[in-house]
């Protein structure tokens, strides 16, 4: 599109004024490796291998701020029998883009790797003329695997939200993936389960202590592997308002009834008899709109659902 090609033309240019918010930075000494960044509100997807094999991706998608998003971005290597090299962009679990693209060749080991800032000043990884910063943003969990996995397996991961943590098998557990062993389990376990073989690391806001952030793949914790939280990084935790209201009581949203309704005591969300309001049906049909409202949010909470089904 226009817009993206002026944006890579404005990366390539030089200007020192544009902030470029680093999403990943994995590259080693010499500068080989892959980056990814955002100009602007594009996404660009930068490469350098052998002999200055450099390549650049300009994303069309265009991201609007103040947003959560589960962004994925997929490498599924040229074979013969599936054709040519592909990189795939996913937002919210939907292939949003597409492009026949092939890493370059790296001979050098990776020597500095950063998820949501940006490399050193020592290595100033492939844009050097730009000001490269931390992400503006908050993260949240961050999933690296060892091959691409797919519009399926991306769909569910962006489904099942970022305040979930995985529970993979450990190295030495017998991970069952057969239809039979996996019929009983809830399905983010299963795909716990699926996934396990091909994670590579996993690090989690909920594993984070003051200045490192625990691995909760299979091989991460068996070497009890970490990651550092670099300068001024904190973490929080972020509890939406319909889980909030649940947490509240073992009635959730009726846990609101008594500020509606006087007639329902705030202690057991019982009636309660009162000389002043002697009519309850009156005041019953009242709050009638209220009840709707609430039996409606019952309804729209997906945890709330899936028990509905399992008791049903």
């Amino acid at each position: 599109s226009p817009l993206t090609a002026a944006a890579v033309a404005a990366a390539a240019a030089g200007d020192s004024e544009v902030h470029m918010p680093r999403l990943f930075s994995f590259l080693s000494a010499e500068g080989q490796g892959v980056e990814c960044y955002f100009h602007e509100e594009f996404l660009i997807l930068e490469t350098n291998g052998l002999k200055e094999s450099r390549l650049t991706i300009p994303f069309s998608y265009k991201f609007p701020l103040k947003r959560w998003f589960c962004l994925g971005i997929e490498h599924k290597p040229a074979t013969v029998r599936t054709g040519a090299a592909e990189t795939r962009l996913y937002v919210n679990g939907a292939l949003v883009e597409t492009h026949n693209f092939d890493l370059p060749k790296i001979s050098r080991p990776l020597g500095f790797c950063c998820v949501g800032t940006n490399p050193p000043a020592a290595m100033a990884g492939m844009q050097r003329k730009r000001r490269q910063c931390a992400l503006f943003a908050s993260l949240g969990p961050v999933y690296i695997f060892k091959q691409a996995l797919g519009g399926n397996a991306m769909k569910a991961l962006a489904s099942r939200g970022g305040s979930y943590v995985p529970r993979f098998p450990s190295v030495d557990e017998k991970n069952p993936t057969n239809p039979e062993s996996l019929a009983d389990l809830d399905e983010n376990l299963v795909l716990d389960r699926v996934l396990a073989s091909t994670v590579l690391q996993v690090l989690h806001p909920r594993m984070a202590s003051k200045n490192s952030v625990v691995d909760i793949s299979p091989h991460g914790m068996a070497v009890e592997s970490k990651a550092a939280l670099l300068g001024g990084t904190s973490h929080a935790r972020r509890t939406l308002l319909r889980d909030s209201i649940w947490a509240a009581a073992s009635g959730g949203p009726a846990v609101v009834l008594p500020l509606a309704c006087p007639l329902v005591g705030s202690k057991h969300l019982q009636p309660e008899t009162s000389q002043i309001y002697e009519d309850f049906a009156s005041a019953g049909s009242s709050i009638r709109s209220v009840i709707g409202i609430l039996a409606g949010a019952c309804d729209l909470h997906a945890e709330n659902v899936k028990l509905w089904q399992r008791t049903t």
